[in-house]
């Protein structure tokens, strides 16, 4: 994993859940383009997950708003 380009994850994620950072790497996180999250989302809607979470690290309703215009459409319809 390139951690400079998943800075949320040194500054905030892993000291939140307090997890070394090895580990957080090793989740199944959607951290990509609306586009990269739509597919990895879509792939995932095939095994049948029941529900998804959607976690902002940061300033809820500007990471909400692109979440709700850019992937969750492309996932519903995919």
């Amino acid at each position: 994993m390139k951690y400079g380009a998943h800075l949320p994850l040194i500054d905030v994620l892993a000291p939140m859940l307090g997890r070394p950072l090895e580990q957080i790497g090793e989740l199944a996180l959607v951290i990509e383009s609306a586009e990269q999250s739509a597919d990895r989302l879509a792939a995932c809607a095939e095994a049948g997950p029941q529900h998804v979470f959607i976690w902002p690290l940061r300033d809820e309703l500007r990471q909400l708003e692109p979440f709700s215009t850019s992937v969750a459409p492309r996932v519903v319809h995919a």
